[in-house]
């Protein structure tokens, strides 16, 4: 019997990376998606059409492809966060991208009758706030709009009546794009240094990682609730941008000031200026061995 995906998100960083790794883990995959595609990256997956802004009912499409057999339903679908300056319309965007489409799939989607077999639905690292504790899967959530949006998002996965994960995902490297190609641009033109006060935490990890944490969960059937997808080694700005700088043969010189992107950025800045010390207890306590524990190791293999 067919082993069915359905991933909203699908054509993102994440999304892309964890479409190999479903596929060769045996898995068909279909995309809920704004635009139909036969193929990510040579693999075939189909596609459905839709919004996780204005959600509409997909069940008989997706039925007519799984032949109503049971499926896992991994939801990374969401506004990018950092693509503009954060105007209410994009704040609305950015809620309402993650809270209307979770809200759908864990409603309609994970209902009593569901064919799904397990929904795990995204979340962020910023639920926890701007913190230099410590914080774990246990810690309560922290203030601020990042803070409020994943509280939101993780509100809607609730509503599921079958087996849900939440997934609080962190600053994820990847040579295909996402926050470390915009940190490492100015290091390519020997420019690079630490952003603000360079105290506050980045909860790094690994693409590679994030893939297989997910399959991890997946086929391993964890007991935890919630996971946090951050490597174990938390590290200050001070100590990432240094390390980027090593991985790169580049000086380290040039902070840029908070108020610098205060005025560039806007509120959108608190993403780079707060931090979280994420500590990924639901990992480490079930037994999965990270690939990439220390973050000069993950940046040596970006190089």
């Amino acid at each position: 019997m067919k082993k069915y995906a359905v991933v909203t998100g699908g054509t993102g960083l994440i999304g892309r990376a964890l479409v190999k790794e479903l596929y060769q883990n045996g898995y068909s995959i279909v995309l809920l998606t704004r635009r139909v595609i036969d193929k990510i990256d040579d693999i075939e997956v189909h596609s459905i059409l839709w919004d996780s802004e204005q959600p509409r009912d997909i069940k008989d499409e997706l039925d007519s492809i799984t032949n109503k057999t049971k499926y896992i339903l991994i939801n990374l679908a969401g506004y990018p966060i950092a693509q503009s300056r954060w105007s209410e319309d994009v704040k609305k965007k950015i809620i309402n991208s993650r809270v209307n489409g979770t809200e759908y799939l864990a409603k309609e989607m994970c209902d009593e009758d569901s064919n799904v077999s397990l929904f795990i639905s995204a979340s962020a690292v910023g639920y926890y706030g701007d913190t230099k504790e410590k914080v774990n899967e246990d810690s309560p959530k922290g203030e601020g709009f990042l803070s409020n949006v994943c509280e939101k998002w993780e509100a809607a996965s609730l509503h599921s009546k079958v087996e849900t994960k939440i997934i609080r995902i962190g600053v994820v490297l990847s040579q295909s794009g996402g926050a470390l190609e915009k940190i490492k641009l100015p290091y390519k033109y020997f420019l690079g240094g630490p952003i603000g006060s360079g105290n506050q935490y980045v909860p790094w990890i690994h693409i590679e990682d994030i893939v297989k944490g997910i399959i991890y969960i997946i086929e391993s059937k964890p007991k935890a609730k919630v996971f946090n997808m951050v490597a174990p080694e938390a590290v200050t700005m001070s100590k990432f941008s240094k390390e980027i700088a090593n991985s790169m043969s580049r000086p380290n010189l040039f902070p840029v000031p908070s108020f610098i992107l205060k005025l560039m950025m806007g509120e959108m800045s608190s993403m780079v200026l707060e931090g979280q010390n994420v500590i990924p207890n639901s990992f480490l306590n079930s037994g999965y061995n990270f690939e990439f524990q220390v973050v000069n190791k993950a940046l040596e293999n970006m190089v």
